[in-house]
């Protein structure tokens, strides 16, 4: 009896290993999908990406298309890569397709797009890789590939003006100020500090060195800075220099140094 046991217990491991190799070798094949490049180009630069391809097994031939917004793109020109050979390409709805095997990933083709007049600074669009088809190597089967896209942008242009617009003390306005005046003369004070502002005619510049800031007796030095997008470090702007009433003596004055 317990021989019998044995002999049926070993007779389903074998075959569930066997239905287990089989279940494995009809796995389907797939084919998936990738999109490189440069994804953020200057206003007016062309948009140049390569298109690939990644077989689970060898593939006989493939069609696909390129799918991208016109209001942004055109579809200027393509190049056929690693001696895939492209039979057909219709730069109008991006469609193409290959007779050309592939067993391994393969860089397939190179579209460059041309910006147009919409595709400003700040503005993004999609483009994606569909409606992939392949077929196996002896043409008997359709694999239905993987789709896959990329935002490519306008990069917004970085800023170099570090100039002020404003500058107040105690919330009043420099009498005089502009952005190219260097030197002025604010009279004298008897305050133990004082709250200096400024605004910067980038809005997204950042200004450092505002506040409240404490006087003591003589000169007193504050440092007024400017951060742009262009620059990564504070841009010196302007220094004040304060004094306060000495002995009836008075010299308050604002000196620009750039």
């Amino acid at each position: 009896m317990k021989n019998s046991i044995k002999k049926f217990v070993l007779y389903a491991l074998s075959t569930l290993f066997v239905l287990s190799g089989y279940v494995q070798s009809v796995q389907a094949a797939t084919v998936s999908s990738s999109i490189s490049g440069t994804t953020t180009v200057n206003q007016g630069a062309n948009v140049v990406l390569t298109f690939s391809l990644n077989p689970s097994e060898t593939i006989g031939g493939f069609s696909a298309r390129i799918q991208y917004d016109s209001t942004y793109l055109t579809l200027d020109a393509y190049e056929a890569l690693n001696s895939v050979s492209i039979i057909s390409f219709n730069k109008s709805t991006g469609a193409f397709n290959s007779t050309t095997a592939i067993s391994r990933s393969t860089a397939v083709v190179r579209v460059t797009f041309k910006p147009t007049s919409a595709f400003t600074a700040g503005t993004s669009s999609q483009v994606r890789f569909i409606d992939i088809k392949a077929a196996n190597e002896a043409g008997t089967t359709t694999i239905n590939g993987t789709a896959s896209s990329v935002n490519v942008s306008v990069a917004v242009p970085k800023s170099t003006n570090n100039n002020l617009s404003a500058l107040t003390v105690d919330g009043t306005s420099v009498s005089g100020f502009s952005a190219g005046t260097v030197t002025y003369n604010l009279g004298s004070t008897n305050a133990s500090s004082i709250s200096i502002g400024a605004t910067a005619q980038d809005a997204k510049a950042t200004v450092s060195g505002t506040g409240t800031k404490n006087l003591s007796y003589g000169a007193n030095s504050f440092g007024l800075s400017v951060r742009t997008s262009k620059y990564t470090s504070y841009l010196p702007r302007l220094t004040l220099l304060i004094s306060q009433k000495i002995m009836g003596i008075s010299n308050f004055c604002a000196i620009f140094s750039t």
